[in-house]
């Protein structure tokens, strides 16, 4: 019995995981909208500080999930303001709805599960674990489609795509890959990334 609810519970998460993979373009907007309110926050704040003046600050930015299309609008309203540094994007949702200059920066990588159909057979140079992930190892909460504007990223940018490496167990299982593909706390992994390797987080 057990078995079949979970051979009942992958099949409705498989469908979830179609119906979910239309952007949605409403939402994305409104979170990146919010952050440029941020943006602007941030530049007031950075401003007043004696610290700051004279100086072009140096800004790394982390995001997840919702937080891309927010940190989106962040990097669209300081971009003019501040040195863009690298840019961390793990398992976005809605990645393909919108993007920035990614010449600006320095780094550009975007971690995550691999739900490229062009890579079922084509490995990109650019990308680890080059076959596309069964569906019951992809990520159920936010279908992974590339950063617009990542495959190829401008001319001297280093970065790319880098997927969940086939050594990394999400807990539970089976089970447990769709909502652990996307938890931020399974991505310790990319700590443990060599200097040689894509994806590779370096020091500030």
């Amino acid at each position: 019995m057990k078995l079949i609810f979970q051979i009942l519970y992958l099949l409705l998460t498989w469908f979830t995981n179609l119906a979910n993979a239309t952007p949605e373009i409403d939402g994305f907007n409104y979170r990146k909208y919010q952050g440029k309110l941020a943006g602007k926050a941030f530049l007031s704040k950075i401003k007043g500080d004696p610290r700051s003046q004279g100086v072009m600050d140096t800004v790394d930015i982390v995001a997840h999930s919702m937080g891309y299309a927010y940190a989106v609008g962040f990097v669209e309203e300081i971009k003019t303001q501040v040195h863009l540094g690298r840019f961390y994007i793990i398992a976005p949702e809605n990645a393909c709805s919108g993007g920035n200059d990614w010449a600006l920066f320095e780094e550009v990588w975007q971690y995550g599960s691999n739900n490229n159909p062009e890579d079922q057979d084509n490995a990109n140079a650019l990308i680890q674990e080059g076959t596309r992930d069964p569906y019951w190892k992809q990520d159920g909460i936010a279908p992974q489609c590339g950063v617009l504007g990542i495959d190829p990223l401008p001319g001297g940018v280093i970065g790319g795509r880098v997927y969940i490496p086939k050594t990394v167990q999400m807990p539970g299982g089976m089970l447990g890959n769709f909502g652990g593909c996307h938890s931020i706390g399974n991505y310790t992994w990319i700590f443990s990334l060599m200097s040689s390797q894509l994806g590779y987080v370096k020091k500030r």
